[in-house]
Order: structure tokens, then C-alpha cells, then sequence
């Protein structure tokens, strides 16, 4: 069974690039998540980082970013 969340959820109110192509994410709380993999090089396996962007308990398209990259993933 699936327990209620403690806390209310937080929407993406907007996404942004920097003129360095870091990629950022604005939340309506007023936090934000960069994005900015230039540090490093490409990354192995298991040292892959993904975060899925997406509407809870809806099957609609959605964003999946990764260290590679972003990418558009249909329902």
C-alpha cells in the first residue's frame, strides 16, 4: 500500500539554459536543480545520474534528464 506523502509536491515552473548549457529547473517553491555536467567526462554506467520530470499518476509524455543529456519520452 502506498502511504501518503509528508509533504505537499512541488512543480516545475519553468526550465531555463545558462549561455554555458547547464540546464536549470525552476520550482514553484522557489527552489531550483542545475543541471551542469561540463565538469566531468562522460560519465560510466553506473555513474549515471537520471532525474524524470513527470506528471504523478498520469501517463502523459514527460522529461528524463540524464548526464548525457535530456530527452522527450512519450506515454
Amino acid at each position: 500500500m502506498l502511504q501518503a506523502l509528508s509533504q505537499p509536491l512541488v512543480h516545475v515552473k519553468n526550465v531555463t539554459r545558462d549561455p554555458q548549457g547547464a540546464l536549470i529547473f525552476h520550482f514553484d517553491n522557489g527552489d531550483k536543480l542545475e543541471i551542469d555536467d561540463r565538469a566531468g567526462g562522460p560519465a560510466s554506467d553506473d555513474e549515471v545520474e537520471y532525474w524524470r520530470l513527470l506528471q504523478p499518476g498520469l501517463q502523459t509524455p514527460h522529461l528524463v534528464a540524464y548526464s548525457a543529456g535530456v530527452e522527450w519520452h512519450e506515454a
